[in-house]
């Protein structure tokens, strides 16, 4: 048997090269991601012209099944030198500090394996190699690539697969969370455009509204739209306070002897120098990430690192797109949902979100597109699939 390394651009197209070109008894050993391509490790059975270089020893060759048909069962010697050969691949290649977190190898086999474990190319179903293509072909990242297709056991039938990706997501992910009324200070940060004004205009009405306490917006940092934020709070009749540094706000903010609630709106360039403020000072105080379900994933990575955030509030659901956001914070920064927004007007309400509206949106689009993709060679993806952000 012979242990190789194989480069490809995509996973997906990196197992079709293998089978190609050793057949159903090739195994893969290792995968990870560097630089833009898949780098797979595999062992296969040995060929008298084969070039490429060995590793150290003579392991005796894998004995071919008798009918290709028939998957190849493995002896404990051929166990043991899979054993070793993973032993001897490494953790990492050339992987910057940069990506190596994103990074989530696919292991066929691990320490554990036995002979139920050796899988090989040919029982892999089609359901799955299209989810593959699928999620090969949309923009996302390997770390939502990776998860998906880790809730996927070989399904017979495409129910049978939504049902696994939809189980997995609500399982898997981080529960909802919620709004507490017993916190007086609320902070929403996030890009500008996130639609984080209008979040905080209408939970501090809908607050109002639910506790019967003063509650007031706070708008925190240089660039604050004060036009906008003037002429939206007057139509729901509430305060609007401005502060530019930390100082400021701990004047504005004593909760001592009284129930108010205090709304803040802030500005994400400034949210690395006032939420450990924030925090020191007021130690109930909730942390909310305000992203629009269309955002871009690299936006989300540098907001994400910024804290440790008590939710997610999704704008834009009123948007036809999968909110891959929300899934790649649930997954990569393990912050739960709680509210979102369904519509620009200042006047409508918030809803709850949970992983079970987030897992039906993914569902229902995977439902509509898996089918373009039929693993045939020069097959051209969807109009709709080249339009996705």
């Amino acid at each position: 048997m012979k242990v190789e390394m194989i480069k490809s651009n995509t996973l997906t197209n990196g197992i079709k090269d293998i089978s190609d070109k050793y057949g159903p008894t090739a195994l893969i050993l290792r995968n990870i991601e560097t630089d833009g391509q898949e780098v797979l490790f595999i062992a296969h059975e040995h060929c008298e012209d084969d070039s490429s270089t060995e590793l150290q020893g003579k392991p005796p060759i894998l004995k071919k099944p008798e009918s290709l048909n028939t998957p190849p069962k493995a002896s404990k010697e051929e166990i043991e030198l899979v054993r070793q050969a993973i032993k001897s691949l490494p953790d990492s290649f050339n992987l910057s500090e940069k990506n190596a977190d994103d990074r989530s190898p696919l292991s066929v086999m691990d320490n554990s394996i036995d002979h139920h474990n050796l899988v090989s190319f040919n029982q892999e179903t089609n359901l799955e190699k299209n989810l593959h293509q699928l999620l090969d072909e949309t923009p996302v990242s390997s770390n939502i690539k990776n998860l998906l297709s880790g809730y996927v056991d070989k399904p017979e039938s495409k129910k049978e697969l939504l049902s696994q990706i939809e189980s997995g997501m609500i399982n898997n992910l981080p529960e909802s969370g919620e709004i507490r009324l017993d916190s007086q200070i609320h902070v929403l940060t996030g890009n500008h455009g996130a639609g984080k004004t209008s979040i905080a205009l209408k939970i501090a009405d809908q607050l109002r509204d639910a506790c019967e306490h003063n509650v007031s917006i706070v708008s925190f940092g240089e660039k604050a739209d004060v036009s906008k934020l003037e002429a939206l709070s007057k139509q729901l009749s509430l305060p609007v306070f401005y502060v530019k540094e930390p100082n400021q706000l701990a004047q504005l903010l004593d909760l001592e002897g009284n129930n108010d609630i205090y709304i803040i709106d802030l500005e994400l360039d400034s949210a690395a120098m006032a939420i450990p403020f924030i925090r020191r000072v007021y130690e109930k105080a909730q942390f909310h990430l305000v992203i629009p379900t269309d955002v871009s994933l690299p936006s989300l990575w540098a907001s994400g690192d910024l804290d440790k955030w008590d939710s997610i509030i999704l704008t834009r659901l009123d948007s036809p797109l999968v909110p891959w956001a929300a899934i790649e914070a649930l997954s990569k920064f393990k912050i739960p949902l709680s509210i979102g927004s369904a519509s620009s007007d200042i006047k409508s309400g918030l809803v709850k979100i949970t992983n079970k509206s987030i897992s039906y949106r993914l569902t229902e689009y995977i439902n509509n597109h898996i089918d373009e993709f039929n693993n045939q060679p020069g097959n051209k993806k969807s109009s709709k699939i080249r339009a996705l952000h």
